[in-house]
């Protein structure tokens, strides 16, 4: 939903009903079309109802809205088809669709649409970003910032890999990736992909994209425009948690920092950069709390860096 005012929406939500309160349609064609935003009740309007047939046909659907990301003069959506029937895992025919989306809403009077598919075994598109690269693979000066937009999630059973999808702005089509190949060696949510950004080491002054990907570690890639999938990434992780999946990541004061269940770590830059800590709250954490459970919780679940003064 978004607010209905007579100047410039400050911020837009989205509530997307789960497709076992909707009646069910098995085909895109027999659902109503995505339809510009509609009156819901005073000073709101709704902007996007699951599930609705986009302008190309296809099925926008999903049970849950997790990411909302401005980027280039367009507002997406990240989704995820968690306890949705249409998904074959809740009773789902197709065994091609009912898996994570990202959404466009190219204008606030228009309707939305997909924009991205990822595909079979990604529930839920855990990850979308913006990012702005300023180097290539070689440290070397781009001619221009590149800003892109980037989509993840992790396959459950963790046979399929880890990958990260980036948008080219200009074709409108979508590139994958691989930052892992092949089974990884874990299943669920040890596998989770929450977080990503960009920073720049203060002591070599190269820049890497830096991926969260569950207790399997932090991930580095470099931007290649040239590279089939545009970025170059690390065979191995740079850093791995001692406690649990990796769910917070920020930049603050020119440092990475990053989650470790009840910690706080601190990335120390150079050739061969080192993690410190820097907060610990166990204390906070109800020692009774089981392994399984604490998982699942996943303790520090996100990291925001505020401006002081």
């Amino acid at each position: 939903m978004r607010p209905v005012t007579t100047k410039p929406a400050l911020a837009t939500l989205i509530a997307a009903c789960t497709a076992l309160l909707l009646p069910y349609a098995s085909a895109a064609s027999e659902l109503p079309p995505c339809t510009p935003a509609s009156a819901a009740q005073a000073h709101w309007e709704v902007s996007f109802k699951a599930a609705c047939r986009d302008v190309n046909g296809q099925r926008a659907g999903g049970s849950q809205i997790l990411h909302l990301v401005s980027h280039q003069g367009a507002l997406y959506a990240a989704n995820g088809y968690w306890m949705d029937a249409h998904n074959q895992r809740y009773g789902g025919a197709d065994l091609g669709s009912g898996w994570a989306q990202v959404l466009r809403l190219a204008q606030p009077d228009g309707p939305w649409a997909v924009d991205l598919s990822l595909g079979p075994e990604h529930m839920r598109a855990e990850l979308l970003t913006s990012v702005t690269f300023t180097q290539d693979a070689q440290g070397r000066p781009l001619a221009a910032p590149a800003t892109r937009l980037l989509a993840a999630t992790f396959d459950s059973g963790g046979l399929g890999g880890i990958s990260i999808f980036m948008r080219d702005d200009n074709s409108g089509t979508w590139t994958r990736s691989a930052v892992i190949g092949g089974a990884t060696g874990r299943r669920g949510e040890d596998n989770s992909v929450r977080t990503a950004l960009v920073h720049r080491d203060r002591v070599t002054r190269r820049e890497h994209l830096f991926l969260s990907v569950g207790v399997l570690g932090l991930f580095r890639a470099d931007f290649e425009p040239g590279s089939p999938g545009r970025l170059v990434w690390s065979r191995t992780p740079e850093w791995v948690p001692e406690r649990t999946r990796i769910l917070g990541l920020a930049a603050a004061d020119g440092a990475l920092v990053v989650s470790d269940g009840q910690r706080v770590m601190r990335r120390i830059d150079g050739p061969m950069p080192r993690y410190e800590e820097i907060a610990d709250f166990s204390r906070d954490m109800d020692a009774r709390t089981p392994r399984e459970t604490f998982s699942a919780i996943g303790g520090i679940r996100g990291l925001t860096a505020l401006q002081g003064p």
